[in-house]
């Protein structure tokens, strides 16, 4: 849990509200979850890729339908 703190407290630059690095916090304690129970650092890094790339579709799919300017 601590490791996955830190890693949205390391992302915490990036935003000027606590919900998103709270978000990545959370992301970063099943990362690490994974890790932990798998022994692959290459299945938390592939769990990371998909987390990343879910929020690139997301936004752009809202930017295609004019949600976002």
């Amino acid at each position: 849990m601590i490791t996955g703190i830190l890693f949205g407290l390391l992302h915490g630059f990036e935003y000027p509200d606590w919900r998103p690095v709270a978000l990545i916090a959370t992301a970063g304690v099943f990362f690490g979850w994974r890790r932990y129970k798998t022994g692959s650092t290459v299945n938390s890094a592939l769990m990371h890729a998909g987390f990343n790339l879910t929020q690139f579709v997301v936004l752009m799919a809202a930017k295609h339908a004019n949600l976002l300017r």
